[in-house]
């Protein structure tokens, strides 16, 4: 449904956008650019894969692009409390202080997220004795469909013969009783601005590819990696990382 209503909402904007350049400049002077824009490690809020179109005059420098993203995160946790220090923590050793009549306080947790994101941005490409830059800044507002599935349990060993984890010769399995399970659904927004800089090669007269230097900077909402475990909390988040961008002349 939610991306159903993404793609309704680029087309829109497309149709807007392409409405207002024409205006701005004679259509058949009008360029028009295929997208795709793919981080070399996995996609996150500063750097997702982003597939749209780029306008612009045939002979300008400058350029705006709308795009599309989408992906997925997950992430998981398990906890226990340990009395001694009054402390949560994940290492499971300390169940060995504990047993059946007198279990630890246990936690655990997954979050699965899907995420939705509409981007503007604006690039040129500037030559300096036959080699073409390029420069770039883009805004991103990121839709995330939030699943968050927690457990609350009296956990300890559930087979004490077992050699300690330190030793590295067995492992800890874990028994949980008293076992209370909540789900919680619900949606965030994520925006992002992403600073791109880099080097154009041109292939024949319709594509060209273009290695880049991004450094991206998000408001993160920390649900989305520990679900309600600390409450919510929001980070500003800032990242460099390399993408590269592959275009296809359509107009």
């Amino acid at each position: 449904m939610w991306r159903y209503a993404a793609m309704k909402l680029i087309l829109m904007l497309l149709t807007l956008v392409i409405c207002s350049l024409q205006g701005y400049t004679q259509f058949d002077s009008l360029k028009i650019e295929l997208f795709v824009n793919t981080p070399t490690t996995g996609q996150n809020f500063d750097q997702a894969r982003v597939y749209g179109l780029k306008m612009g005059k045939r002979n300008g420098l400058h350029q705006f692009s709308l795009g599309y993203s989408n992906f997925e995160l997950f992430s998981r946790w398990n906890q226990f409390y340990d009395d001694r220090v009054n402390t949560w923590t994940s290492n499971a050793v300390i169940l060995y202080n504990y047993d059946d009549s007198v279990p630890a306080d246990a936690r655990s947790g997954q979050v699965y997220a899907r995420s939705q994101g509409i981007t503007f941005g604006w690039s040129k490409e500037p030559s300096i004795k036959n080699i073409s830059f390029y420069t770039g800044i883009s805004f991103t507002a990121f839709i995330n469909q939030i699943t968050i599935q927690e457990t609350n349990s009296k956990a300890y060993l559930y087979n004490e013969s077992i050699l300690p984890y330190d030793n590295n010769e067995g492992e800890i399995r874990v028994f949980h009783t008293e076992v209370k399970t909540s789900n919680t659904k619900f949606t965030s927004l994520i925006p992002a601005v992403n600073l791109e800089a880099g080097a154009v090669f041109r292939f024949g007269d319709d594509f060209k590819l273009i290695p880049k230097v991004n450094l991206g900077i998000y408001y993160a909402d920390n649900r989305i990696y520990t679900g309600t475990l600390f409450g919510r909390g929001n980070t500003l988040n800032a990242d460099i990382r390399p993408s590269m961008l592959l275009t296809y002349n359509l107009l």
